[in-house]
């Protein structure tokens, strides 16, 4: 392993069956670190077989470079390799689904979700709640609104509102997901989410869901940034009535901080001189 060797593949992976633990476990990472895609179904053959936790993260890594390096055409062979494998080796399989992204990928995630054993659920939720793409905002508003579990609820609402921060989402749909979150939330953890994602999208269409939680000591400092920030990009005559409440309320929540209270005050002037 540590010169590369390439030729010694076909005797690793036969030692990957040896009765001796620890050179099997020497030949597993050996055999891992030197595979290629042309390794790939030898990997995931042993993975599927294994329950040594070593054993498997050393083949979760593996998996991870060679199908980050060839993209989703190993998606088919991991799907596959997941129907087979048992509760100790799916999370690995999932989690290597997730970076590899892709609409089979996030099927067969989706589908983890109803699997009977408990590691494996969480697993699956926690590899859709950091999906890198916004493909799978749909399955964790579904199951932000449908797990009966708390916990889950908590995961995919999370998860839910990462989507937002996507970058190939456009302005509309980021806002939309919070729309439907904020319908949900409940936990301050969650609210301070919303109200950063709000900030940071800074679209005047947005200050409706941020004014509830101007009277929330608990979240208060962060709606009035989002209040502040959205009406700071605010177009002439655009959510006036909105926007002149929420100014307000800052006024009246902020008045300990005066450079808030000013440039509150000088939004609210704006919006007096529109025509």
């Amino acid at each position: 392993r540590q010169r590369r060797i390439a030729a010694a593949m076909p005797a690793l992976l036969k030692l990957m069956d040896d009765q001796n633990p620890a050179v099997r476990a020497a030949a597993v990472t050996s055999y891992a670190e030197l595979a290629g895609e042309d390794e790939l179904t030898a990997l995931l053959d042993k993975l599927v077989q294994t329950t040594v936790p070593s054993e498997i993260s050393a083949i979760e890594r593996a998996l991870g470079a060679i199908c980050g390096a060839v993209g989703d055409s190993c998606v088919p062979r991991l799907v596959e390799a997941l129907a087979k494998a048992g509760p100790a080796a799916k999370p690995a399989l999932l989690r290597t689904l997730g970076a590899t992204g892709g609409a089979t990928a996030l099927a067969a995630v989706r589908g983890a979700v109803d699997d009977a054993n408990k590691d494996v659920h969480t697993a699956a939720i926690r590899v859709l709640s950091e999906w890198k793409t916004g493909d799978a905002a749909p399955v964790l508003l579904e199951l932000a609104k449908t797990s009966p579990a708390p916990v889950d609820k908590i995961l995919s609402l999370r998860g839910y509102l990462g989507m937002a921060d996507r970058p190939e989402l456009p302005a509309q749909a980021k806002l939309a997901i919070y729309r439907e979150a904020a319908a949900m939330i409940q936990r301050d953890d969650e609210k301070l989410l919303l109200l950063g994602g709000l900030a940071k999208l800074a679209d005047p269409e947005g200050v409706s869901l941020a004014a509830p939680y101007l009277d929330e000591p608990a979240v208060k400092r962060e709606a009035v940034a989002a209040v502040i920030a959205m009406a700071g990009k605010r177009a002439a005559n655009q959510q006036v009535a909105a926007t002149r409440t929420a100014l307000e309320k800052v006024v009246q929540v902020a008045a300990a901080d005066p450079a808030v209270v000013k440039r509150a005050q000088e939004l609210l002037q704006q919006i007096t001189t529109e025509k």
